[in-house]
């Protein structure tokens, strides 16, 4: 996806013990364009839909292609 690609999840207790606070993170350059997406969920883990990240690289993969 894109030239370049890196995903991460980082997860940290919450203070009132509610459960693990989950983050997904992507990071996408394509040229000279990185573009960010990230997601939060409380309680459970969380997971950023990688067809709509698929979806905007190619947008910003044909808006550079001209």
């Amino acid at each position: 996806m894109g030239d370049e690609a890196l995903s991460f999840h980082p997860t940290m207790p919450l203070p009132d013990g509610g459960g693990p606070r989950d983050e997904h993170h992507v990071f996408v350059r394509t040229g000279n364009v990185t573009a960010s997406f990230q997601v939060l969920d409380a309680g459970r883990k969380a997971e950023f839909p990688l067809d709509l990240v698929k979806k905007q690289v190619d947008r910003l993969t044909s808006a550079q292609s001209g």
